[in-house]
């Protein structure tokens, strides 16, 4: 007998959003059909035997495709609003076990529990709005699900788009709406969503589930909204290779908090189900993305918001707020999450703090104890120097001659870019070396004396030294002479001092003539140092050995007389005894009386 051939239809399907919008995963409308393609008759044997139905296999095929063209913060979770089906509900119950799923595509149950469909194409106990276990309608679309979750305990399980990055961060979520029939008089909390890289299927079992789920709703939230629908959300971390995602209540019916709530039977919690959200946080998509340039003066901060109008935020930094206040240059980004719409939106910032061309020249450096140094700023417009000791400021200029090490400073208008910065230059401040070179020195004509110095770093003699290299130089000078010592340090500041080294030369007349001219009338010495000479006596004798004339008073003179008479014109003798420092020092000689 000749097999009968299978004609199947996989609807095309087109992908249109409106510019700028980003795409939610909703579901899709079918705009265009293909013509019927033919398969080889081993393929439906092969199906049968599977229980799996060709159509939701080559349609499911098709939707992931056309997902894949939407890359990135798609919704990973298939099917997400239970709007495509194979057929239409008759009957609670008919979600069905994995491979198996006579209603709702790309969706099972995981257990033996029953969990059930409701699309308002079918009438009677499990339409929309109303149905066998309340009247609500569904939040997007024309379908959700509907699972008890307390002792007796149902879920849903779906294989995601694409399998989890490792060390990706999601976002999940999905609402729940408590039924308002006659048999739910109760409502609970802890509903979660547990990824696995398997499928679950425990067909013995109608309890709780004992699985960690990672996203799991706050303990003590109890979900009893009987019009509005409520959504569980929240983030993880996954390992990788996360294929299957299961939904319901994880927690133990001992460790739930159970409210009554009004009803005309005591019934258990049973809850609605409807758009399922799985987005990829650390994925980017194009038409998402927004970037921000900021210039910031230094010291302001800016406040980087993410989108207006949305609840949840994730910052690069792990924060979770709307706005974020930044002091700093780098790249930042935030996540907005449209819970509403299963929608991701990422705005990253760049925020350059804008620097100074303000400055003061030089910035750096250092003087010598005493010394003044002009400072000079640049690239402002106006400047306003910060008052210090030993400085004297006008405009762009300072003048400073500071004793120690100090920090001047001065604030300008940035002419480039209309901030106020402040620049800033130190001054060190470097001692002087030591230098000494000794006490003053008097010296008779004709001898020499050693020069007795102290110094630091190196130093050096000026001048007519004859080794200017020693501390103690010994020096001959033929009049009175001014040394000068000069030390140099590692920091190349100088220091002097200077030593006078008296030359003492006495000088005697060899003759004088009182007679009342006033030239010469007087009989004195003569001497190249007011100083310096010690212990003085001067004595003039007659030929007969007689003292006409005796002083200790450099200063004075004889004037021709004896015993108050003019002395005889003629020669007459002088001696004179001095000291020099201890040295003693005799002169004598002739000196002619002339009248």
């Amino acid at each position: 007998m000749k097999k009968a051939k299978r004609n199947v239809n996989c609807s095309k399907f087109k992908l249109s959003l409106p510019p700028g919008q980003p795409y939610t995963g909703k579901k899709l409308k079918a705009v265009r059909r293909r013509p019927a393609a033919r398969l080889h008759p081993v393929f439906f044997a092969l199906f049968d035997v599977l229980g799996l139905s060709l159509k939701r296999l080559l349609c499911s095929v098709c939707s992931v495709l056309l997902f894949s063209l939407n890359a990135g913060a798609q919704n990973l979770a298939p099917n997400p609003s239970f709007e495509n089906f194979n057929a239409c509900p008759t009957a609670v119950s008919q979600i069905a076990e994995p491979l198996v799923s006579p209603t709702v595509l790309d969706w099972h149950r995981p257990t033996w529990a029953s969990t059930d469909y409701f699309n308002s194409c079918s009438t009677g106990t499990v339409s929309v709005p109303d149905n066998a276990f309340g009247s609500q309608q569904a939040r997007t679309g024309n379908a959700y699900v509907g699972f008890y979750s307390e002792e007796y305990r149902e879920y849903i399980e779906g294989r995601l788009l694409a399998p989890l990055a490792a060390n990706h961060r999601y976002y999940v979520s999905f609402w729940l709406n408590l039924s308002d029939g006659d048999y739910t008089g109760r409502a609970v909390d802890q509903f979660g969503a547990y990824f696995s890289a398997d499928s679950i299927y425990n067909p013995l079992t109608t309890e709780f589930l004992p699985v960690v789920p990672q996203v799991v709703s706050p303990v003590g939230q109890v979900y009893k909204d009987r019009i509005n629908w409520e959504a569980v959300s929240g983030t993880f971390t996954a390992a990788g290779a996360e294929r299957w995602v299961t939904l319901g209540n994880f927690t133990s019916q001992a460790n739930l908090n159970i409210e009554t709530v009004p009803s005309m039977w005591p019934g258990q919690a049973y809850y609605y189900m409807d758009d399922v959200c799985v987005l990829d946080l650390d994925s980017t998509v194009p038409q998402n993305i927004v970037i921000h340039d900021t210039l910031v003066c230094p010291g302001v901060s800016v406040d980087l918001r993410g989108r207006r109008g949305y609840t949840e935020y994730i910052w690069d930094d792990g924060s979770t707020g709307m706005s974020r206040s930044i002091e700093r240059s780098g790249s930042f980004w935030v996540r907005t999450i449209d819970k509403a719409n299963c929608a991701l939106y990422i705005d990253s910032f760049y925020v350059t703090i804008l620097s100074s061309n303000v400055k003061i020249s030089p910035d750096d450096t250092s003087i010598c104890i005493g010394d003044t140094i002009k400072l000079v700023a640049s690239g402002g417009v106006t400047y306003h120097w910060k008052d210090a000791d030993w400085m004297f400021a006008q405009g762009a200029e300072a003048t400073v001659w500071p004793r120690a090490q100090t920090t001047f400073s001065v604030t300008a208008i940035d002419a480039l870019n209309g901030c106020l910065f402040e620049a800033q230059a130190t001054v060190r401040v470097n001692p002087l070396p030591m230098v000494n070179a000794g006490k003053d020195i008097n010296l008779a004509y004709g001898e020499s004396t050693h020069l007795n110095g102290q110094a630091s770093g190196t130093f050096m003699w000026y001048y007519d030294v004859g080794n200017p290299y020693i501390l103690r130089p010994e020096v001959r000078p033929s009049r009175t002479t001014t040394y000068y010592l000069r030390a140099t340090s590692a920091d190349g500041c100088t220091a002097i001092d200077s030593v006078v080294v008296y030359v003492i030369d006495i000088r005697v007349p060899n003759a004088f003539s009182p007679n009342g001219d006033g030239l010469n009338d007087v009989f004195r010495l003569f001497r190249t140092a007011d100083d310096g000479v010690g212990p003085f006596g001067f004595s003039i004798f007659n030929r007969w050995g007689e003292s006409v004339y005796s002083s200790s008073d450099f200063k004075g003179g004889w004037d021709g007389t004896y015993n108050n008479k003019p002395a005889d014109p003629g020669s007459y003798f002088y001696y004179i005894k001095y000291y020099i420092g201890s040295k003693e020092y005799v002169l004598k000689g002739e000196v002619l009386l002339i009248r």
